[in-house]
């Protein structure tokens, strides 16, 4: 049996925003959090990030609220 690979977005001021089954979906709604006037990574940077240390922000600091994806795999903990 594979292991899923789930995507979990928390916004820094609601906490909790989503669980997604693919990145793509994960990082909409992070960058959705973020506002339109927030100074967002781009899409490549935040899967290269992932991929490496399986936690991004997707927000640039200094932006108003910011929003984080954490990858995990289905069952495990997330801290």
């Amino acid at each position: 049996m594979s292991n899923k690979m789930v995507y979990v977005v928390t916004g820094s001021e609601d906490g909790l925003l989503g669980v997604f089954g693919n990145v793509k979906a994960a990082y909409g709604v992070a960058k959705k959090y973020c506002g339109e006037d927030a100074p967002v990574k781009s899409y490549s940077l935040v899967l290269k990030t992932l991929r490496s240390l399986r936690s991004a922000n997707v927000c640039d600091y200094g932006s108003r609220v910011t929003a984080y994806i954490t990858s995990c795999y289905f069952n495990e903990e997330v801290y």
